[in-house]
């Protein structure tokens, strides 16, 4: 499903002596299937950008299309179908588990945009199969599992609604190293069999670099970059101006081919600096 926004601003509090500017002219096209990492320092705009997406916030001026939807100033809408179709994974999303069983949380979107009980509990127990949450938790309550579970519980909620779009804010904070090579598998998988497109709002450019398409950098609530990851880490200038860090695969790579006079390789993946390295001390080019 894609997304056109065109001419984007947004302001908090607008008309009060608070008054905020969050977005300043964004246009951005995101085509159906794509994979996009948003990044950006607190404040930069991007949490607020995504969030015009599924219509929790309406733009100042500009517009924003999904789809067939077109979300504009003070046009006054049913944006429930929206939401159905973009679903919003906010950061913690454990924090907004409820109910007093892991099922009949998941089954509560479902439910909501008008889905009979069997079949949201169909729904329900489809998106825990996709989460691979085992089924001897189903029926415990949500907060007796493990943090790692719990937001699995929580995605399988959004999942179950069945979206076209996913977007997903700094789903990994918080998890151990392991619980977060889980968790971005889990999303990786469902991006390539379900060809949901998938918005990863993330700090970690690790993650940025092996497992996203595309990223765009806002800075000061503006599209500051929009390209590949490794067009991005390649440029020293922007990277420091941005002021991300460089992926660990990068840093090492990089670090070691200028201390042997070599060319820079365009890694992206632990695998792939492990071959590079061994190449070296091989002596193959």
């Amino acid at each position: 499903m894609p997304i056109l926004i065109q001419d984007l601003n947004f302001s908090y509090q607008l008309h009060t002596p608070f008054e905020r500017v969050a977005l300043r002219d964004v246009n951005l096209e995101i085509p159906s299937g794509a994979l996009v990492a948003f990044v950006g320092h607190t404040g930069s705009g991007k949490s607020t950008l995504v969030q015009h997406m599924n219509g929790l916030l309406k733009p100042t001026s500009g517009k924003i299309q999904v789809d067939d939807i077109i979300i504009e100033p003070k046009k006054k809408q049913d944006l429930k179908p929206l939401r159905k179709r973009v679903g919003l994974v906010f950061q913690y999303p454990e924090y907004q588990l409820f109910e007093e069983t892991v099922l009949k949380d998941v089954m509560f979107g479902p439910r909501n945009f008008g889905h009979s009980e069997e079949e949201a509990k169909a729904l329900a127990e489809e998106a825990l199969r996709t989460v691979e949450l085992d089924e001897r938790f189903w029926s415990r309550s949500p907060f007796d599992l493990s943090g790692g579970q719990m937001r699995r519980v929580a995605i399988a909620g959004v999942l179950a609604s069945r979206p076209d779009v996913l977007i997903v804010d700094e789903p990994t904070a918080g998890l151990d190293p392991d619980g977060r090579q889980k968790m971005l598998r889990l999303f990786a998988r469902l991006h390539a069999e379900s060809g949901m497109t998938l918005l990863l709002i993330t700090h970690d450019m690790d993650q940025v670099l092996e497992y996203t398409e595309r990223v765009v950098v806002m800075a000061d609530g503006r599209v500051a970059f929009d390209g590949t990851p490794l067009e991005l880490f390649a440029q020293e200038t922007l990277v420091e101006q941005f002021r991300l860090d460089l992926p660990h695969v990068l840093s090492l790579t990089w670090a070691l081919a200028d201390r042997l006079g070599r060319e820079r390789p365009l890694l992206r993946t632990e695998a792939e600096a492990a071959d590079w390295i061994i190449a070296l001390k091989e002596g193959r080019p």
